[in-house]
């Protein structure tokens, strides 16, 4: 799926053309039992990002979404970024990972889009059958069951946002699914400080230990987890 432009929304079973209201969903987490959290496994996952933004931070969106799928059991994750042209705003997906990976660099409309919404609200937000109302989804060969959008903010401004989709009816995202995406979106915004900087060391520092400080990687996990070690730098 490459650029896209909004088209006509599809009708609603009553009758009428969707809207957004329709799509989303948002409030359907508070009322899903959420699935226990997987501490140790998350924890794991947290110093293997921390490694890779040491190590190698221009990897490291890429290696946030494999892992977010992972977590997240979702079929697809992806970063989006707010860039500008001469057009405007738009959304462009700058990783991915799952079923919708050959749609990498494809955008989407700042103003009429999932991830635009998430950023004018300003929180996470989830959309069923999102193609009802941004109908240029139904160019994708897989549809999108739920869409879960957590917003990415660069020194306090909107920068983009990462998200996680359900191709499977089966497959809900709950109120863990938002816990771990916020907190790998810290990685996110870290890792898009990072790559805007173009790998300036003073910034790759100053993202490292903004992450380190605000999870606390290494301390012992729950209950019954284990601890990872540290990154060897």
């Amino acid at each position: 799926m490459a650029e896209v432009s909004p088209i006509s929304p599809l009708i609603h079973p009553k009758g009428r053309a969707a809207t957004l209201e329709d799509i989303l969903i948002t409030s359907e987490l508070t009322r899903r039992r959420p699935r226990a959290p997987d501490y140790a496994s998350e924890n794991c996952v947290l110093v293997a990002l921390a490694g890779e933004m040491a190590v190698n931070p221009c990897n490291l969106l890429q290696t946030l979404v494999d892992k977010a799928m992972d977590l997240c059991r979702a079929g697809t994750a992806g970063i989006s970024v707010l860039k500008t042209d001469t057009d405007g705003e738009y959304l462009a997906w700058e990783a991915l990972s799952g079923v919708y990976a050959p749609y990498i660099r494809s955008r989407t409309p700042r103003y009429f889009s999932p991830c635009g919404t998430t950023l004018d609200r300003n929180a996470p937000q989830l959309f069923s059958d999102p193609a009802r109302y941004f109908t240029y989804f139904t160019q994708a060969d897989v549809p999108i069951v739920e869409g879960l959008v957590i917003p990415v903010y660069v020194s306090g401004r909107p920068h983009g946002t990462m998200w996680i989709m359900a191709h499977d009816e089966t497959r809900h995202f709950d109120v863990e699914d938002v816990r771990l995406m916020t907190s790998l979106a810290a990685f996110a915004s870290a890792g898009l400080q990072v790559v805007s900087a173009g790998g300036d060391a003073d910034t790759h520092a100053w993202g490292w230990h903004h992450v380190y400080h605000q999870h606390s990687l290494w301390h012992a996990v729950g209950e019954g987890g284990r601890a990872c070690p540290r990154p060897r730098f």
